[in-house]
């Protein structure tokens, strides 16, 4: 018997969060192993260049024009009306639209793989390799058809398969880089790595919607869903692309302003924060949908206070978390890959900075995706993105390695801090003192802890890494601790315990009865 096409609730957030956890904690753990091996086969500059390389080749990868989300949202419509067959028409439909954007971003690829030595500032990489690795770096871009069937699950609130299959193509990445550099095949090899990864997870996403819905691949295009996906489109390609043109054009920036060698403890320096970021915008991506389905019911007040739950609850555990992290990453950075991959305090201060602004605007800028919104957002991200990019080449022309940060910071300060709240009250009634005050309650304990805690932390060095993970998790406990006891009022903490027992009792009741629960 098939699995039957649904929206999955409670439960399958949890599983969405819990998953994004696990896949952050694993991958990190195999980064802390593998990094410093690769980087001590490559070399500072081959490993630098292999990072700008992959920013650039992504360059391409905007020429997806934002289907995916278009497609999701329609697909959503769909599964929730129950209308199976219209699921396989979207598919369809979708797979004959990527041919369009597929031979583009290969076009785009080979512009792209023709500048690359003018983009990437390097002496120990030839322009052979270069080109070579440009050309294995634009094979990807025949697998993007495969989105229709990520966007499939995460239609039905079931992000943790994506996360989990993503988790695996960049475990299988990272072996394969391993190998490659320790067979010596530099920079091509990395891009061998990389490609070679996404093909398990294609095949996967195929397996998985075959079986959900085996007869698609009979189904017909619909020229009424393709005009609908290109009409939805392009709000959602304009406020992604905006989006990753800031953060795709750091590392290219310092590599072409300052040379490869230098993108190495820019990167390295931002990792284990970038990580942390990605697990807490797991938050609003694992609380989209049934916020959306909030909306969608008419229960206007109970959204409002569902999101101001949500936006204090992402800015404390940031503060606390990244806290941590500053405080103890230059530590970090030097028993993992050797204090000389330190970029410095200026580098891990503003990418903490950024990384608790990207969490709290990740999950501000859910509710314009959910509910179709997507076209007020995306003019504001547009100007985010020109003011990031300007600053970035000004404050790196002027300061070095942090420019891009600052540029960044700038971009969130000035665009970002009263775009997002300007918004929200004009299409859903929050407020932005209270929108602010959510976000900010938590700066009363979070400034006095998070000095203490690099106080603390620069004041000795840690002996090894049993004691570094000792206090780092005796300090992540502390902030955590401060954030439920002062970040929250007794109404929220009720509700979070509640909340957790519901969804602890429903799983219970999954488990026993799958056949009879609708979750």
């Amino acid at each position: 018997m098939k699995p039957q096409l649904r929206t999955h609730g409670g439960v399958a957030s949890v599983l969405n969060f819990s998953s994004g956890t696990a896949a952050s904690i694993l991958l990190l753990a195999v980064s802390v192993v593998a990094t410093p091996w690769i980087l001590r086969l490559l070399g500072s500059e081959t490993f630098g260049a292999a990072r700008a390389l992959a920013d650039v080749m992504a360059y391409a990868g905007l020429l997806e024009l934002g289907l995916a989300p278009a497609m999701r949202g329609e697909i959503a419509m769909a599964i929730g009306k129950g209308d199976e067959r219209r699921v396989a028409t979207i598919l369809a439909t979708g797979l004959r639209i990527y041919v369009l954007p597929i031979s583009m971003m290969v076009a785009a690829g080979l512009l792209l793989t023709l500048l690359l030595p003018k983009l990437i500032q390097t002496a120990q990489i030839s322009h052979r390799d270069l080109y070579w690795a440009g050309l294995i770096s634009i094979i990807p871009s025949l697998l993007v058809f495969n989105l229709p069937f990520r966007m499939l699950a995460e239609a039905q609130n079931r992000a943790y398969l994506s996360t989990t299959l993503i988790a695996m193509q960049l475990l299988l990445a990272t072996l394969l880089a391993v190998v490659f550099a320790w067979l010596g095949w530099g920079l091509v090899g990395q891009a061998a790595a990389q490609c070679l990864a996404q093909i398990p997870v294609s095949v996967a996403f195929i397996a998985i919607t075959t079986r959900q819905l085996p007869g698609f691949w009979k189904a017909l295009p619909d020229e009424a869903v393709r005009k609908s996906l290109w009409r939805l489109n392009w709000h959602n390609f304009f406020f992604a692309a905006s989006g990753r043109l800031a953060l795709l054009s750091d590392n290219l920036i310092v590599s072409w302003m300052l040379g490869a060698a230098l993108v190495t403890p820019f990167y390295l320096t931002q990792r284990l924060l970038a990580i942390v970021a990605g697990q807490l915008q797991q938050i609003s991506s694992s609380t989209w949908a049934p916020l959306a389905q909030l909306y969608a019911s008419g229960q206007s007040s109970t959204f409002r206070r569902r999101f101001l739950q949500l936006s204090a609850a992402t800015s404390g555990l940031g503060i606390a978390s990244l806290s941590v992290l500053a405080g103890y990453n230059q530590h970090f950075l030097a028993r993992w890959v050797g204090a000389q991959s330190y970029g410095g305090d200026s580098i891990t201060v503003l990418a903490a900075a950024n990384a608790w602004f990207l969490a709290v605007y990740s999950l501000w800028a859910w509710p314009f995706a959910g509910c179709s919104k997507m076209d007020k957002l995306a003019p504001y991200a547009a100007l985010a993105m020109g003011v990031n990019v300007a600053g970035s080449f000004s404050a790196t022309r002027w300061l070095g390695s942090p420019g891009p940060l600052v540029g960044t910071l700038i971009a969130n300060l000035l665009v970002g801090s009263w775009s997002y709240t300007l918004l929200l009250q004009r299409h859903f009634g929050i407020a932005p003192s209270d929108l602010w005050r959510s976000v900010l309650g938590n700066f009363g304990w979070g400034v006095p802890f998070g000095s203490l805690t690099w106080i603390a932390a620069h004041s000795h060095v840690p002996r090894n890494w049993i004691s570094l993970a000792g206090e780092m998790s005796f300090a992540a406990l502390c902030g955590l601790g401060l954030w439920w006891t002062f970040g929250m009022s007794r109404d929220d903490r009720t509700f979070w315990k509640d909340r957790a027992g519901t969804m602890s009792n429903r799983f219970l009741r999954q488990r026993r009865q799958p056949e009879l629960v609708e979750n």
